[in-house]
């Protein structure tokens, strides 16, 4: 349950979501989110009105806090990039810290009401930003992306995107589209950076990807028909790889990992 304009009294403990210069503030020694009374984090004081709660992690209570640019400089503690939290932690730490990331950019994006100019305030019982004076109402937004694994004959389908640093390889990947299925977009964005088309296409699994508000919906589809022409607006370069034989990908804490994976496991005949 997500709560805004809290009561903190000192003695309110929990894990402790800091934001600060777009990175996430840890614990120096543990390396993991601080978990605090607020009584033993006096550099939030003035940050009291923006401490949102959001969910709990373990039975514990987890809060987030939005620093903006300003930097901390208190001892004991360290910052990383929300990118690199995702390779060192599990999928439930990783889906709170997503939340935490998400809700710090809606807020930031929506201090003034897009459909009259005015301030937005705080609602205080749910997660959303409205409008005294055209009464408005704003929630975070999500944008549904589709990814899938194609597999074809003991190979994969790997492809490198524009974006693709180094030698990493990866599934293909898009958004969907106003007025399209999940499937239709796989169809289509296969089609599109590719140049194949699909069979037997069946969901996997989901991952919300906050860079800064997707919700990766991943499948796994067989290849059916055509030769490889990529979009050389998107895509640098794609080509089958046989299963023993896979360039870099990435790892189990993302959902492309989690799809070569289940490939792996289940299309080996």
């Amino acid at each position: 349950m997500i709560q805004q304009n809290l009561a903190l009294s000192e003695e309110t403990s929990g894990y402790w979501f800091v934001l600060t210069e777009n990175q996430l503030l840890l614990d120096s020694i543990s390396e993991q989110v601080p978990q605090r009374r607020w009584s033993a984090l006096p550099f939030l004081k003035e940050y009291t009105q923006q401490v949102i709660k959001i969910g709990e992690l373990n039975g514990i209570s987890c809060f987030m806090v939005d620093l903006g640019y300003e930097s901390v400089s208190e001892q004991g503690f360290s910052t990383c990039t929300l990118r690199d939290y995702i390779t060192q932690h599990d999928v439930h730490w990783i889906g709170v810290a997503a939340r935490a990331f998400q809700f710090a950019e809606f807020i930031k994006t929506h201090r003034f009401c897009g459909q009259c100019g005015a301030h937005m305030q705080n609602v205080g019982w749910e997660l959303a930003m409205h409008c005294d004076t055209c009464q408005h109402r704003a929630y975070p937004r999500i944008s549904p992306c589709v990814i899938v694994a194609v597999v074809h004959r003991g190979q994969l389908l790997l492809a490198q995107g524009k974006r693709h640093k180094g030698s990493l390889y990866s599934v293909l990947a898009g958004f969907v589209e106003s007025g399209e299925t999940l499937e239709e977009a796989v169809h289509r964005e296969v089609c599109e950076e590719v140049g194949v088309k699909l069979k037997s296409l069946q969901y996997i699994e989901s991952q919300p990807w906050p860079f800064p508000h997707q919700l990766m919906c991943g499948f796994i589809a067989e290849y059916d028909s055509g030769d490889i022409v990529i979009d050389e607006k998107e895509i640098k370069t794609a080509d089958w790889f046989p299963f023993d034989q896979l360039p870099q990908t990435p790892g189990l804490e993302t959902i492309s990992g989690r799809l070569i994976r289940y490939a792996l496991e289940n299309y080996a005949s």
